[in-house]
Parts: C-alpha cells; sequence; structure tokens
C-alpha cells in the first residue's frame, strides 16, 4: 500500500524515513534533500536497507515517485510505504532546507 506523507510530516519527523529520491541524477544534483539517496526511476528498481525506517519516495512533484513506490510494494515485502505529496517543490515552497550545486 502507497499512503501520501506531507513535507511537513517528513521535516517534523525526518529521521523516522528512509528518503528515496527517484528523480534523474542531474536533478537530484542541482538540488535535493540532505539524506536522500539517489534511486533514478529510470534504472531498475533496487531495495533498500531500511534499519527499521519508513520508507518515503519523492521526486519533483510528486507523480513519479508515485510511480516508483507502487512498483517498490509489489516486487517487495513491504505493507506501506509513502508517496512525497508535492515532491521537492512543495518542500522548496514551504521553505526547507536542501542541498544545492
Amino acid at each position: 500500500m502507497v499512503d501520501s506523507l506531507s513535507v511537513e510530516t517528513l521535516y517534523k519527523n525526518f529521521d523516522d524515513y528512509l528518503v528515496i529520491d527517484v528523480r534523474e541524477n542531474e536533478e537530484y544534483l542541482l538540488k535535493h534533500i540532505k539524506g536522500a539517496i539517489l534511486s533514478p526511476l529510470s534504472e531498475p528498481l533496487r531495495s533498500f536497507k531500511n534499519d527499521g525506517k519508513k520508507i518515503v519516495f519523492m521526486c519533483r512533484s510528486g507523480k513519479r515517485s508515485l510511480m516508483a513506490a507502487q512498483k517498490y510494494v509489489h516486487h517487495n515485502s513491504f505493507d506501506t510505504v509513502y508517496n512525497l505529496t508535492g515532491g521537492i517543490l512543495a518542500w522548496g515552497t514551504q521553505g526547507y532546507p536542501v542541498v544545492e550545486k
């Protein structure tokens, strides 16, 4: 199952989540959330060692990450993963910190 996660919830509880950024390398290098793991949607989906953390997928706006999250649930034994609503755009709109080139 894929649930939505707000940027506010992720920001307030960041240490509880493993953040997977499914944008392309060029997008990631321009701007990303510190600690996010790059795993482009264009590459084969891999599994992630989450160490008890909840997994949240993110992209620019939330569309590609939703596809990745659905694919991940289908191919792995997770009951629930999350899709970051609004992606990096919403994160930036809230003024939350990013790593920029």
